[in-house]
């Protein structure tokens, strides 16, 4: 049996396929080596029953995961994994590369994630040529999740939405200043949490104030990354993520501005990644 991870921050989608083709998914929250440490890993996945019971027939993983980019951090989910699946051998990968086999396959392009965090490469057909660094929630992720969340959760706190906006979401979440700034500066999983806003801006996705956010959040990430490449313009760029596919509305609008030519857009990756793996592995 061959098990298959999609990894974000928020979520993580598992397809367990075997020799007969027969495949069956599960799903259990995203895994992030940059916030989580192997024994995390291990017991959330304990805590899954459905996995556990395939734990020792399992052969080989096929983890992909944002934040696994070094071997320090792509070690970190490997032990976290093999402490469950003590007879699977373990790749552990970039999301990015998983998006990239999902969406391109055999042919270039360019390849974007835009999910709780974001990213993208510049894909020739058969590897990555050019990455413009992610630098997390922090200080990048133009256009995710976190991006857009950080922006509401400061217009909101300093009163900048537009009033009936601003009542809808006091009536929604009754979340207060010490609550977001404790989520944010005190808890793990700060970028979870900033995204998890998301729903709200889509329920509103009509609204000039949203319109608005959304134009700049993608703008900023076409700037910041999609243009650093100098075949954009005759490249397809493809999206993968939850904001990419319940925002794409937005992604042709601003594409168009730039002249881009908008390709795939997914939810997530991890049907590519069966087809991926149903070809080179079996």
């Amino acid at each position: 049996m061959i098990l298959i991870a999609d990894s974000g921050s928020t979520k993580c989608d598992w397809a367990l396929i075997s020799h007969d083709s027969d495949i069956r998914y599960f799903s259990s929250i995203g895994f992030n080596p940059l916030f989580h440490d192997s024994e995390f890993i291990t017991n959330n996945l304990l805590t899954h029953p459905d996995l556990l019971n395939y734990s020792a027939s399992v052969e080989t993983i096929y983890y992909y995961g944002t934040s696994c980019s070094s071997p320090v951090k792509n070690g970190i989910v490997e032990n976290g994994l093999k402490n469950v699946f003590v007879n699977a051998k373990i790749f552990v990968n970039h999301d990015l590369t998983g998006s990239v086999r999902a969406l391109c396959g055999d042919e270039a392009g360019i390849a974007c994630i835009l999910g709780t965090g974001s990213n993208c490469c510049l894909f020739d057909g058969e590897k990555i040529i050019q990455n413009i660094p992610s630098l997390g929630f922090i200080l990048g992720d133009e256009g995710s999740g976190a991006w857009f969340g950080k922006r509401l959760l400061a217009d909101y706190l300093y009163r900048k939405l537009p009033f009936h906006l601003e009542e809808e979401f006091i009536e929604t979440y009754s979340i207060f200043k010490e609550d977001i700034l404790n989520s944010v500066y005190k808890e793990p999983g700060a970028n979870v949490f900033l995204a998890s806003f998301m729903p709200f801006l889509q329920t509103h996705s009509h609204n000039t104030y949203v319109r608005k956010l959304m134009n700049e959040g993608f703008s900023d990430f076409f700037e910041k990354h999609i243009r650093a490449y100098e075949d954009s313009l005759y490249l397809p760029v493809h999206f993968v993520g939850s904001v990419a596919f319940h925002f794409k509305e937005f992604l042709y609008e601003v594409g168009s501005k730039y002249f881009l030519k908008i390709g795939k857009v997914i939810k997530t990756p991890l049907e590519g990644l069966i087809g991926y793996h149903l070809k080179n592995h079996y």
